[in-house]
């Protein structure tokens, strides 16, 4: 069988195809979308999950060390109230720096230089252990070091931050030292034995073990968490387990472009493709600011697009199978289709080519076989063809009663003809009745229109006339709640009169509290004369208000006296189009008459229509060039 192009069976096979590709395609690319946004959402459960634990860990840990700060400042030596330690400041070295050497230290501060050491070597997370008094300034650490010149302990942020924070630790901002440790300062403010400000302890936290705290240093691990960086509330790098040399540089400063801008106490996702160093590729980077409540932080999760997108892929590859397999499934049944329903379709089409496009043979026949529907299309086919021919047989015997009837419908035809003649008359007439009518009309609709507009003013005008009134009311009321202030302060003044008699009876000393009672009797007096200010402020405004609301209601009489006159005109064209209905109704009865000659010949037209009617289905099949025979 030759395949054309524009054949049913082409379409019906493109139609199967392309219905199996998009059906299989949308289920695919559901499947594809529903299982990336799944594995998107494994991914953010799963940082969550890395930075929930992480901020337990932290806060546990800092909360700890914490403690041990605080646990430094209770002891009863610390808070002795002694302040025989060393003091910088008033003291001056040619290098710019006091040398500290604990073998000049006293008794007192050799015991406590001696319980920091004891902290700090104890505490593997410490790195020194300070004590700074308020009382002079005065300082010592473990371990020690030389101080600037003229230092006061007084005046570092560590010592003014616990301070302000009064009794509560204070956890600094993460800062690098001078030996190049990463760390940051647990201060606490506290009081001696007698409850009197003590002074500040200090205890300097290493911040190396949240390197091993955060994240899986293991790089070349499949893992989400094999990789992290962690910022502090200023963007600076804590922990850097691909770059520990970028330990506290701005995160903007690493070679990523979508930190550009970067606010650490934000959530952040992008993609980028990196070139550095290890990081090469396509990377899906997360920021997750950290939830703990004692430092501000924010980690930094930097995932390969390969784990990323690694179901994602997977999917596709099998959605494209799929496809494929559905592909040659539909080409199948294409096939089928053709040789058992479209080949005896064929034979339909072949056989009514030739009845159009031949001799008009209606006597051709399609065999019939079987019991299925194209057996049943050939077995109607047949039975349509019988009938056509026997309505062909009759309209040859009724040619002739045709011709008759039609031209008893050309003389009625003329009858109809003069009788429209009449009619058209009659309707001109009425067509110019109606034109002026019309144009009465479009006055009236004019005028009604600026009377709206005239409306819309006057009910614009009144509604500000209401809005001044209102202004006017709320400022008088206003004028009456301060009358009411001026009536307490007056009642409060008398009061404070009566005490300042009393005061001012007594002798001696007790004439100071005279003084206090005058100083209240003033403030008092200065009340009532700015309520009094207030209160001519109001009046003026209420004044204002009410000749505002006089001149727009002036403002509304004239646009009344013109809605008037408009409305008037409207009565004068609506009379108008009185006239005019008339002369219409005389022309329709003239136009009734007409009508009615025309529908006698009407009626004799339709009788003769519905015999050539009749005679015309007989005729429809009357053409000579079908075959009969």
């Amino acid at each position: 069988m030759k395949i054309r192009t524009n054949s049913i069976f082409t379409k019906i096979a493109l139609s199967l195809i392309f219905m199996a590709v998009l059906i299989i395609a949308i289920f695919g690319v559901t499947i594809y979308v529903r299982i990336a946004a799944l594995n998107e959402q494994q991914f953010k459960t799963k940082i969550a999950e890395i930075s929930s634990i992480t901020d337990i860990a932290l806060e546990n840990h800092l909360q700890n060390v914490g403690a041990t700060v605080a646990m430094f400042g209770d002891f009863d030596i610390v808070k002795k109230n002694d302040d025989s330690l060393t003091s910088y400041v008033d003291k001056t070295a040619p290098s710019g720096k006091v040398p500290v050497n604990p073998d000049n230290f006293g008794e007192y501060e050799k015991e406590i230089y001696e319980l920091e050491h004891r902290f700090v070597e104890s505490n593997y997370d410490l790195l020194g252990v300070a004590m700074a008094l308020e009382s002079n300034g005065a300082f010592t650490r473990y371990p020690a070091e030389d101080r600037d010149n003229n230092y006061d302990a007084r005046t570092r942020s560590w010592y003014k931050n616990a301070k302000e924070d009064n009794g509560a630790l204070h956890y600094s901002d993460a800062y690098q030292s001078s030996a190049g440790y990463s760390c940051l300062v647990i201060s606490k403010f506290i009081e001696d034995e007698y409850g009197n400000p003590r002074g500040v302890v200090t205890g300097d936290v290493d911040l190396e073990y949240l390197s091993t705290l955060v994240g899986n240093v293991d790089n070349d691990s499949d893992s989400i968490s094999s990789g992290m960086i962690l910022v502090d509330g200023n963007g600076k790098i804590l922990v850097d387990h691909y770059h520990p040399e970028n330990i506290f540089k701005d995160i903007q400063e690493i070679g990523i472009k979508g930190f550009e801008g970067f606010k650490p106490d934000e959530e952040l996702q992008f993609t980028e493709e990196l070139e550095i160093d290890q990081l090469k590729g396509l990377f899906h980077i997360v920021v997750s600011p950290s939830k703990n409540t004692l430092v501000p932080m924010s980690y930094i999760f930097i995932i390969p697009d390969t784990l990323y997108s690694r179901m994602s892929k997977s999917i596709a590859k099998t959605v494209s199978l799929v496809i494929l397999i559905s592909l040659g499934i539909a080409i199948l049944i294409s096939v089928l289709i053709g040789a058992n329903v479209i080949r005896p379709l064929v034979k339909v089409v072949n056989l009514l080519k030739g009845i159009a496009d031949g001799d008009g043979d209606l006597t051709k026949r399609l065999p019939v076989h079987g019991k299925d529907e194209i057996s049943e299309l050939s077995l109607y086919f047949n039975m349509t063809m019988e009938k056509i021919l026997s309505v062909i047989k009759k309209v040859k015997s009724t040619a002739n009663e045709v011709e008759m009837g039609a031209e008893q419908i050309s003389s009625s035809s003329q009858s109809i003809s003069d009788g429209a003649a009449k009619q058209a008359a009659s309707t001109e007439e009425m067509s110019a009745t109606i034109e002026e009518m019309a144009s009465n009309i479009r006055k009236t609709a004019t005028n009604a229109k600026k009377t709206g507009k005239i409306a819309e003013i006057t009910a614009t005008q009144s509604e500000e006339s209401g809005t001044a009134v209102k202004e006017a009311v709320n400022f008088v009321e206003a004028i009456s709640a301060k009358i009411n202030i001026i009536d307490d302060i007056a009642e409060q003044t008398n009061m404070l009169a009566l005490n300042a008699a009393i005061e001012a009876a007594r002798a001696g000393e007790a004439g100071k509290g005279f003084a206090v009672v005058a100083s209240e009797v003033r403030k008092l007096a200065e009340r009532s004369q700015v309520s009094a200010g207030e209160i001519t402020e109001l009046s003026a405004k209420t004044l204002e208000s009410a000749e505002g609301a006089g001149k727009k209601m002036d403002d509304v009489i004239p646009h009344i006296n013109e809605t008037t006159k408009l409305v008037e005109e409207i009565s004068d064209a609506c009379k108008e189009q009185d006239d005019g209905a008339t002369q219409v109704s005389q022309a329709i009865i003239q136009l009734d008459s007409v009508v009615q000659q025309n529908a006698g010949a009407a009626e004799e037209l339709a009788a003769m229509s519905a015999e050539l009617t009749a005679n015309a289905k007989s005729l429809v099949s009357a053409i000579n060039v079908f075959k009969t025979e």
